[in-house]
């Protein structure tokens, strides 16, 4: 069998935005985005503005003015800034003439089922994205990843058909500083698309791989409410900056002390690299199960930054035994924030032919 992961001999991404739009100019582009309270939201139509794309521009915008539990007392500081982001947004798209669409988002429906990823989905359906020739970029910078994850699978499964499949992002700075913003947060729940087969039996083992981010309080909500045999913390190395890892290994000193996972036990994967996670990850995923006499199942908790995210995510498509934990903000407190690099995956194109 030959995994998709196995075409990645070779993995193309930008760790400038702009130095990709310098070089390549895009094919009848559909832009998928989602506008929060950051200042980092429209920062991928500021880059795209040195573009002269060929063909119709399309652009699909999850509004997330609804995704606020109706008792967060920080949504009236956060909904002005996100409705001037969304308006900053739309006067570029328009002064270029491109066609958009915006799509009201709320995270639960009535019976307190995630539903965040249907509205967005249902639009990408509707105006036929990846049916012809085209460049597909899902901007990750402002979704959340309950969110991200549904959409992304449906992209890279569903839409064979596009030219090619971009992932862009653009940080903030410093690094960790939205993960200090939150306010409180969900109890943990199974991503969409990425649940427990329950059909399937149980396995023996229960291998957890956390990849960590600034913010022990998620760890801890996990750890609270589910039970594993053995857990593997990711940890993001080389970072941007060379203080972040120990940050991160510190924040987090718990896992090691009360929990006594084996500082052994981290794996080590770059911070802005999903190709590099997710080809590690998969590797130590096949060694346990190839090496072992009993039958293992992984949960990864992508806890950490977004790219590491799409990391995970490549992970979980890949590997059947995989499911995805995650535990997500209902409250922010919006402080300022300046944008830092941002960065551009070429997920699957023309250049992999």
């Amino acid at each position: 069998m030959i995994h998709m992961l196995d075409f990645y001999e070779k993995y193309y991404f930008f760790t400038k935005t702009e130095d990709f739009f310098n070089k390549y100019t895009l094919n009848s582009p559909t832009i998928i985005c989602a506008c929060g309270f950051e200042q980092r939201t429209y920062r991928i139509f500021e880059l795209l503005q040195m573009q002269n794309p060929t063909g119709d521009v399309k652009v699909l915008i999850a509004d997330l003015r609804k995704e606020a539990s109706p008792g967060d007392p920080y949504y009236s500081k956060a909904e002005p800034i996100i409705t001037s982001n969304m308006n900053k947004m739309i006067s570029i798209i328009n002064s270029r003439g491109w066609w958009y669409k915006v799509c009201t988002c709320n995270f639960f429906d009535e019976s307190q089922s995630y539903v965040a990823h249907q509205e967005l989905c249902k639009a990408i359906d509707d105006i036929k994205v990846g049916e012809a020739k085209e460049d597909i970029i899902l901007d990750i910078s402002s979704m959340p990843r309950a969110m991200m994850f549904p959409v992304f699978k449906k992209l890279f499964n569903e839409h064979s058909h596009a030219n090619n499949l971009f992932v862009s992002f653009t940080e903030i700075e410093p690094l960790g500083s939205q993960e200090s913003q939150v306010v409180s947060y969900w109890q943990p729940q199974w991503l969409p698309g990425f649940e427990p087969n329950p059909h399937k039996h149980e396995a023996e083992t229960i291998v957890w791989l956390p990849i960590l981010g600034f913010d022990y309080r998620r760890v801890r909500e996990i750890l609270e409410k589910f039970t594993f045999d053995e857990i593997y913390p990711v940890v993001g190395f080389p970072s941007s900056r060379p203080l972040e890892t120990d940050i991160i290994v510190k924040t987090h000193k718990a896992l090691f002390e009360v929990y006594k996972v084996p500082f052994d036990n981290i794996i080590y994967v770059p911070i802005h690299d999903p190709f590099q996670l997710a080809l590690t990850l998969t590797d130590f995923i096949r060694d346990i199960i190839v090496s072992g006499d009993k039958t293992v199942d992984f949960v990864i908790s992508p806890l950490g930054s977004k790219p590491q995210s799409i990391g995970a995510c490549f992970t979980a498509l890949n590997n059947p035994n995989v499911s995805m934990l995650a535990v997500w903000p209902t409250s922010y407190n919006p402080l300022a924030a300046k944008n830092g690099e941002s960065y551009l995956y070429w997920i699957k194109g023309d250049i992999y032919k």
